[in-house]
């Protein structure tokens, strides 16, 4: 259930375009029913308390695993054992703790949640050639953002002049007035199998800097990159969030996403995140609908 509310108009300004305008409707206010569930009957702790009929669980079954959980954005539990093997393998700049992820039904979930929050309806996201094209419909579908491709007329998709070719879009995008909102990236690659070049990445942010943009870098295959002996000088895998953007970029347009499906071959255990270091607007946004 979504959570209507009206903000100050000081809250609204001060969203800075970081979130997109639906989204700011979106911000969750705390249900009346926190009141009562800090306010429980106890025959020793708390006689006056008040006893509570309304919620649908049942507390004679196991606590872990049939009432409800502790948090609108994943388990706790969950979220710390993330953030370990995060800041693990990822090697972030910035440490990573459980108040920057946000758990999802999978990261193409977390995408949408990205087009929710990010975006409103018929704004655009810059996609570059070949690229996976369920991001259409995760786009699309009900967020109603449209992926506008980005062609590379033979660069090599992974080159400083690549990242030319998206500031090329986004200014055809200006003359048709459409509003492109974010460069969308998988890396590594789907479907090509490469991974980005750090100075890339960094180009890229600063692009979204220079034009202020969001950055959304869909790392779902972060840990399924191995050494090829057919291709010694393999660059290796980045992932965005090792990258300082401060200088280049506002953090606050930095998301990223991973997820279990692919690096521990489980696609069918619907589980995912959405990462964002900076932005703590957008992540209470998501509250609302996730």
């Amino acid at each position: 259930m979504a959570f209507k509310v009206s903000l100050p108009t000081t809250l609204v300004m001060s969203t800075d375009n970081c979130i997109s305008r639906r989204a700011v409707g979106y911000l969750p206010e705390a249900p009346k029913f926190f009141d009562v569930l800090n306010d429980l009957w106890h025959p020793e702790t708390n006689p006056n308390g008040v006893l509570n009929f309304g919620l649908a669980e049942n507390p004679c079954a196991s606590p872990h695993a049939l009432t409800y959980g502790d948090g609108f954005t994943g388990s706790k539990q969950l979220k710390k054992a993330w953030c370990q093997l995060l800041n693990k393998y990822s090697n972030p700049c910035i440490p990573i703790i459980p108040s920057h992820l946000h758990v999802t039904p999978g990261v193409g979930n977390a995408l949408e949640c990205c087009a929710w929050s990010l975006f409103d309806q018929e704004d655009q996201v810059l996609v570059g050639r070949p690229y996976w094209t369920a991001f259409n419909y995760i786009f699309g579908i009900r967020a109603g953002v449209r992926v506008r491709e980005v062609s590379f007329r033979g660069i090599d998709p992974f080159s400083l002049e690549a990242v030319q070719e998206y500031e090329r879009e986004y200014l055809k995008a200006q003359k048709e007035a459409r509003c492109v909102k974010a460069i969308l990236l998988c890396s590594p690659h789907n479907p090509l199998g490469r991974c980005y070049p750090k100075d890339v990445l960094r180009a890229y942010m600063s692009l979204c800097g220079k034009l202020g943009l969001h950055l959304i870098v869909d790392e779902i295959y972060a840990l399924s990159v191995f050494e090829n002996a057919k291709m010694r000088n393999a660059v290796p895998f980045t992932s965005i969030l090792s990258l300082q953007a401060n200088g280049l970029m506002d953090p606050r347009k930095v998301h990223a996403q991973w997820g279990l499906s692919k690096d521990f071959g489980a696609t069918g255990l619907r589980i995912g995140c959405l990462i964002s270091q900076s932005n703590e607007l957008f992540l209470k946004s998501l509250e609302g609908f996730s």
